[in-house]
């Protein structure tokens, strides 16, 4: 065995211990600081240097032949601690050599620090080892400051969307207040409304700003504030009443499917009394984990806030150590809700079996003067029928348990185990760590929210109005920029029905339930819109033809554009894109066939050759394109525009159909052929008429001749001077 002593730090460096240098090349390499105590075998330490050696080479030629961006400070630091740690290795390799030959030569590697050159040698490594350790210091402050900002913006956006989710959740009830006052054991989901807000206030004003602070003393003066102190305790007031809150309401569940006659009814004097118990209860917990000094505090080192959970030991009753206790309780206690969610599930799968009657369900939450059984406590609305069941209760009530149960039990884990945890892990995976209990204590303040919306009727329809009425909020300031006296309508895309009607090629590359638009154009729009629009091009200059046609190459996509772009700027907010009639990818297939996206929208139906296959049998060869006809303006129109919502998705909304209005087969197949092969002189677009039935607009002279014509600036020409007459 090798005598690792280290004599050099006595010869080599005067001022610090280099034994710390030394360990921290070491531990770069993989060996830890209990290795090198424990004397190693000094040739696995050259294998290990060389490992080191080869890998930071390799490192080292990635980084500069992958990085674009030399001048970055990031990668500046990333090839000077990489060069560092190849010049370190390769000397920290020597010098190992050194000790193990060193013994065979007769000579002591002490003797030879202390000869000439053996002083300098070890010096430069230390340098080197010192050089490094400032690299690496660099390195982590931009890593970590840059991990900061994007995490801390991200846990910003989760906090705001917890907030608007139980904000959300109470107006729920109070638009339904006359429905949810029948049951009162929605009283609790009132208070854990009430805890879930404190958390998340106290999380977005004690951890987060810690999160994002990257100033010690910042962090150190808000930390001493009385007010950082009584939050900090608010949060954990808030859980201790969420965990009486959710364990009576577990408890109370599985009574009732179990044991109805324990039950019998949740009386409201019954409810408000556990309500009371439940926050008396947490306060005096409270006030004794305080007074035994188990309070959150807050760790400079480890940036993270911690609390001591030893010290409940001091608490000695009947020798019994109430640390212990307690932790089985707090972590067990999740899985003994799970249990009794599963035992429930068992419960209530033999009441769907013999499927329910109204007399069967336990009075505990059969609301009176309605046909209507509140199955497993509140999340759940059954409605109960002597026939069948619609709904598959026993699953949605395992999911709800193992959704509650699982967030749950990781949140006391991370909590309870959070000392034991951060001891044992490096600075950078302790940012991970505080990161992921965060995230998990947000999403465990809206379980029960998201599960409320999930399982429970009235709610999940409160939900689903309100989306449709944020639909018609959309469509109402659409209409104030695509008015219906300025020539635009507009219908709303069912994306699935487009998917079912077109080929793989062109089904569209988003969400089918994503809200889209369509805009046409009606024969208004000609007169309301791009008249005046040539009008006043025509009045600030005489363009001559080949003038006009430089500056404006389409004129009607032009005029269009005008109204399409305010509605960017109307919907700044959203993740909008314009899907022109125009619009082509790079393959020059359109981006969506708009014939089929108006049929989709209600717009115009639209015909094909398969709805009158026997009477274009002669044409059967030809590669025939079907077309859309309004029932108001038959042919008179033109698909504009898909104002494409990315950031909407719509659930179990109604669309309109096109109106297929035209059923004479020999009509659609005239209709067809026409269009396909005289569509110059628009008779396609009157097709559908009747004696008794006209279309309500059509074009006017002006817009035949200037939608039939290839020499269309001479149209506009005869527009301008009509208008200047």
């Amino acid at each position: 065995m090798l005598d690792l002593d280290w004599p050099v730090v006595e010869i080599a460096t005067e001022n610090y211990n280099d034994l710390d240098t030394l360990l921290q090349v070491n531990q770069i390499i993989g060996i830890s600081e209990n290795a090198i105590e424990t004397e190693l075998n000094g040739a696995y330490l050259v294998v290990l240097a060389s490992i080191g050696l080869v890998s930071n080479i390799i490192v080292l030629i990635l980084i500069l032949l992958n990085s674009s961006k030399k001048k970055d400070p990031l990668t500046r630091c990333l090839i000077v601690d990489r060069f560092l740690c190849t010049v370190e290795m390769i000397l920290m390799g020597f010098f190992l050599k050194l000790k193990i030959i060193f013994p065979l030569l007769g000579m002591t590697s002490s003797g030879w620090c202390n000869s000439i050159g053996g002083s300098e040698f070890c010096s430069i490594l230390a340098m080197l080892c010192l050089s490094k350790m400032v690299a690496v210091e660099l390195l982590n402050d931009l890593i970590y400051s840059t991990e900061r900002i994007i995490f801390g913006t991200a846990m910003i956006i989760l906090v705001l969307i917890c907030i608007v989710i139980s904000l959300f959740m109470i107006f729920t009830f109070h638009a339904n207040q006359a429905y949810f006052k029948r049951f009162h054991v929605f009283l609790i989901y009132y208070n854990l409304i009430v805890v879930d807000l404190m958390r998340i206030i106290s999380i977005a004003t004690t951890e987060l700003p810690l999160y994002i602070l990257t100033d010690s003393l910042t962090e150190k003066d808000y930390t001493e504030r009385a007010v950082f102190f009584i939050i900090c305790e608010m949060n954990t007031l808030g859980f201790l009443v969420w965990i009486f809150l959710i364990s009576f309401l577990t408890f109370n569940r599985f009574l009732t499917f179990f044991t109805p006659s324990v039950v019998r009814k949740n009386s409201l004097f019954q409810i408000i009394g556990f309500c009371l118990f439940s926050w008396i209860f947490a306060i005096i917990i409270l006030c004794i984990k305080l007074y035994i000094g188990v309070n959150r505090v807050y760790d400079a080192h480890d940036l993270i806030l911690s609390q001591d959970y030893s010290k409940l030991n001091d608490l000695n009753f009947f020798n019994i150590k109430i640390e212990r206790f307690v932790g089985g309780l707090y972590i067990g206690n999740p899985m003994f809700l799970l249990l009794l969610y599963i035992l429930s599930y068992i419960k209530i799968k033999g009441y769907v079996n013999k499927q329910i009657a109204p007399n069967t369900v336990p009075k505990a939450y059969l609301p009176s003067n309605s046909n209507q059984a509140l199955v497993s406590t509140p999340h759940i609305i059954a409605s109960t029928s002597n026939s069948t069941n619609e709904i598959n209760y026993e699953a949605l009530i395992l999911y709800q348990g193992l959704f509650i149960s699982i967030f749950y039990e990781i949140v006391t884990n991370c909590d309870y185990f959070n000392d034991s945890i951060m001891s044992s892990i490096n600075l950078n995976l302790k940012f991970y760590w505080y990161t992921f209990t965060m995230v998990m204590n947000l999403l465990l303040t809206i379980v029960n929210p998201v599960t409320f919306y999930y399982f429970n009727t009235t709610a999940n329809n409160y939900l689903k109005r309100t989306l449709r009425a944020a639909i018609k909020v959309h469509s109402k300031k659409l209409k104030q920029i695509l008015k219906e006296e300025d020539g635009f309508e507009m219908g709303i895309v069912d994306w699935k029905l487009y998917n079912e009607s077109v080929s793989n090629d062109f089904v569209v590359p988003f969400d089918s339930d994503t809200l889209g638009v369509m805009v046409i154009s009606t024969p208004k729009w000609f007169g309301q819109k791009f008249e005046p629009f040539i009008r006043n091009i025509f009045k600030k200059e005489n363009y001559t033809k080949e003038q006009f046609e430089a500056k404006y190459p389409s004129p009607v996509d032009t005029c269009l554009k005008e109204s399409f772009n305010k509605i960017e700027n109307l919907f700044a907010t959203h993740s909008i894109e314009l899907i022109n009639d125009f619009d082509f990818d790079f393959t020059k297939k359109p981006l969506v066939l708009t014939a089929i996206a108006g049929h989709a929208a209600g717009l115009a139906y639209y015909y094909t050759a398969k709805d009158c296959i026997d009477e274009i049998k002669h044409l059967c060869n030809s590669k025939l394109i079907g077309v859309g006809v309004h029932t108001k303006y038959g042919g008179h129109f033109a698909y504009r525009c898909i104002i494409l919502f990315k950031d909407v998705i719509l659930k179990n909304t109604t669309f309109s159909k096109a109106n297929n209005f035209i059923k004479n087969k020999k009509e659609i197949a005239n209709l067809i052929e026409s269009f396909n092969y005289n569509w110059i002189d628009g008779t396609f677009r009157s097709i559908g008429e009747t004696p008794t039935y006209k279309y309500l607009q059509k074009y006017d002279t002006n817009q035949l001749e200037f939608w039939s014509t290839s020499n269309r600036f001479e149209v506009m020409i005869k527009i301008f001077s009509t208008s200047s007459t």
